[in-house]
């Protein structure tokens, strides 16, 4: 695997990710994918965060203790699936290679995954694969992410 570019963005929302968007993240992988006249079709995605979909998850159960089951908006449920923020950006990025989620470990074990299914997802016939290391759960709305580029040459 290739470093090609990485770019460490940061930037603040009026709320959480999952209400506000991955807009950075997004524009900077389209970004790429025009400049570099990559293939979609052979492109996949790996995002690492520290929690998946844990704040809509939380937020979809205040809303079933305040309001009672029968009453929730369903809106928000697909955001609350660990998967959800890979799935995000690769929707509005039309990647249509595999793209997982790795959840952080405390212990640094992700690293090892991360090796290990970036090597999977190249012997998928992927040519280019985008890691996104993110902070997706802060109380203030203050987001730092890491995206990178890698081929598998």
């Amino acid at each position: 695997m290739k470093l090609i570019q990485a770019q460490k963005i940061m930037w603040l929302a009026t709320g959480p990710w999952y209400k506000t968007g991955l807009q950075p993240i997004v524009e900077i992988i389209n970004n790429w994918i025009s400049n570099n006249g990559l293939d979609t079709n052979k492109t996949g995605l790996i995002f690492l965060c520290e929690d998946g979909g844990y704040d809509a998850c939380i937020d979809l159960w205040k809303m079933a203790i305040e309001q009672g089951v029968r009453f929730v908006n369903p809106a928000p449920f697909p955001y609350s699936l660990s998967s959800s923020p890979a799935g995000f950006v690769a929707k509005a990025c039309n990647i249509f290679g595999p793209a997982i989620i790795l959840v952080e470990k405390e212990n640094g074990s992700t690293q090892d995954e991360l090796d290990v299914y970036a090597h999977q997802i190249f012997l998928q016939e992927v040519t280019h694969l985008y890691i996104v290391k993110a902070t997706l759960y802060n109380s203030e709305y203050q987001y730092n992410s890491t995206v990178s580029l890698y081929t598998g040459q």
